[in-house]
């Protein structure tokens, strides 16, 4: 029965001695396993972290072009603008020294035209007088011919009448001296007669005498006095006829002086009304003077308010160079900073995912060392054991079984399969994070693509607003181009007037639109900067959250 039972022992123990062995090898088996899925992890874990390094680098990278591109485009948005603006300022240099050429012109015009408008006034005033007053003495010269004539007729009629009178007086006179002679011969004859015959005729022939010569007396007498009657019929006839002719004269001269009252009267009407003609046509040139002058000093004003205006515009250029210097330098430190952030970050990060991949690294290391080491005292103790059992069987000792082997087994199997799971779960919560950062990063690209494309329209709408403002300023000038070659544009005062309130309406609008785009300008520029700060602390933030 012992040795039954010996051999028994013995058989026992060969088969634990091969199952050990078994195990062992089992064991090493799954370790060498372990171990080179850990070391395929550990390889996919790195090429991934060298992928996603490299994609970082490459995003970086991108990251870097673009904004040295955004930036060569703003430079080059920010010249031509500045050429823009400098081009614009000798165009308004130049327009403003035509427009002064202009002005002086166009006030020498005016001024010729003026002292032209004065002297036709004055010379037309002069021929208009001086023909009145030529017709008028022309008129008056007649019209005293004709008196003179009258004059003559009448005195030639009164010097006949007068003729005709001292006629008829020497007629009277004779017939008065014949009756005088005739008296005297009568009385004569009487007293001869009386003396002759004293006594043979008597009274009888004396009186026959008296009444004979007293027939013929009254015979002449009658004759006489009917002689003076017709004498002075004729004169009371020719004087009626002449106080008629006379009155009829008179009055139609009276009728002529009162024409001539009446011509005197619309003459110094007239004379008045061109006297007034010409104080209105002086008052007109006074006030055209003063227009002129008010104009002239409205332009003086207007030139002055314009260089004041390009003085200030020429000094806000100058402003806006040294804020655009103070700008630029702002600009690269915040790129500086935002590169020695994003250097701090990418240090930071590599440093984290180098800690965080040395410490897993490091668990894995001192798991697999103490699994290792275990292994190795199992492996020992299962040698030392089954060169005891062995010798025991060589010996024909009795063979001591071992208890523990099993446990250890098992607990080494759970403690690699526990390393495993972590790790599992380590670099699923690293592909995690990965991901994360790949959406991050495609994120990030989709804003800088927008970005991207926002500036790219506002740069067209710009652009546009530029090309607008030139066609308008082009239209302007053409047609002011258009009005300057037409010849009787600037014919009247009102006219000019209006074209200059359409001049100062177009550069008020102008210069209004002007500040608009200036003003656009200034906020994309100072817009954009900010906007890629923003975005990079952004970015920033949430690396270092990550």
């Amino acid at each position: 029965m012992s040795v039954e039972e010996g051999g028994k022992a013995s058989l026992s123990e060969k088969s634990n001695g091969l199952s050990a062995q078994e195990e062992l090898r089992q064991l090493q088996e799954k370790t060498n396993a372990w171990k080179q899925s850990v070391a395929i992890q550990l390889g996919e874990a790195a090429k991934k972290n060298k992928q996603l390094r490299d994609e970082l680098k490459e995003a970086g990278n991108n990251h870097e072009k673009e904004m040295s591109a955004l930036r060569v485009q703003l430079d080059k948005e920010f010249r031509e603008r500045t050429n823009l603006k400098d081009e614009e300022i000798s165009n308004l240099q130049r327009e403003m020294t035509q427009l002064r050429e202009e002005k002086r012109r166009m006030a020498e015009e005016h001024k010729r035209v003026l002292e032209e408008t004065a002297i036709r006034v004055r010379e037309n005033s002069q021929r208009e007088n001086v023909s009145k007053t030529r017709t008028d003495l022309e008129q008056r010269e007649a019209e005293l011919r004709q008196l003179r004539d009258i004059i003559e007729q009448k005195e030639r009629a009164l010097a006949q009448a007068e003729h005709e009178a001292t006629v008829t007086k020497t007629s009277l006179d004779r017939l008065g001296e014949q009756y005088r002679e005739l008296l005297s011969i009568m009385t004569h004859d009487e007293g001869q007669s009386v003396r002759d015959e004293d006594a043979s005729d008597g009274r009888s022939a004396s009186q026959h005498i008296v009444n004979w010569s007293d027939a013929a007396h009254r015979q002449q007498l009658e004759t006489a006095r009917s002689e003076l009657r017709s004498l002075e019929e004729r004169c009371a006839e020719k004087l009626r006829e002449a106080q008629g002719v006379h009155e009829t004269e008179l009055q139609r001269l009276m009728e002529d002086v009162y024409q001539r009252e009446e011509q005197l009267m619309t003459l110094q009407a007239l004379l008045r009304q061109a006297q007034h003609e010409a104080e209105t046509a002086n008052q007109r040139i006074t006030a055209s003077r003063a227009e002129k002058e008010r104009s002239e000093q409205r332009l003086a004003e207007k030139v002055a308010a314009l260089s004041k205006e390009l003085a200030n515009r020429m000094e806000q250029s100058q402003q806006l160079s040294v804020e655009v210097e103070r700008l630029q330098r702002e600009v690269s430190s915040q790129e500086a900073v935002v590169h020695s952030l994003e250097e701090e970050a990418r240090i930071r990060e590599e440093a984290f995912t180098s800690l965080t991949l040395s410490e897993d690294n490091r668990h894995l290391v001192q798991g697999l060392q103490e699994a290792l080491q275990k292994s190795r005292e199992e492996a020992e103790l299962w040698r030392s054991r089954y060169e005891e059992v062995m010798q025991e069987t060589t010996n024909k000792s009795v063979f001591v079984p071992f208890g523990g082997g099993g446990g250890g087994d098992s607990s080494t199997d759970r403690f690699v399969l526990s390393e495993i799971a972590q790790r599992e779960e380590a670099l699923a919560t690293e592909a995690a994070r990965l991901e994360s950062k790949a959406r991050l990063l495609k994120s990030t690209e989709a804003r800088l693509e927008e970005l991207k494309r926002s500036i790219a329209s506002q740069a067209n709408f710009i652009l546009q607003h530029r090309e607008s403002v030139d066609d308008v300023h082009r239209r302007d000038t053409e047609r002011i181009e258009k009005e300057r070659r037409g010849g009787s544009f600037f014919a009247s005062q009102r006219r000019y007037l209006q074209m200059i309130r359409e001049q100062q309406g177009d550069t008020f609008f102008f210069l209004l639109r002007r500040l608009a785009s200036y003003f656009v300008f200034m906020r994309l520029r100072v817009a954009l900067p900010l906007l890629l700060f923003i975005v990079c602390t952004f970015l920033i933030f949430f690396s270092s959250r990550r």
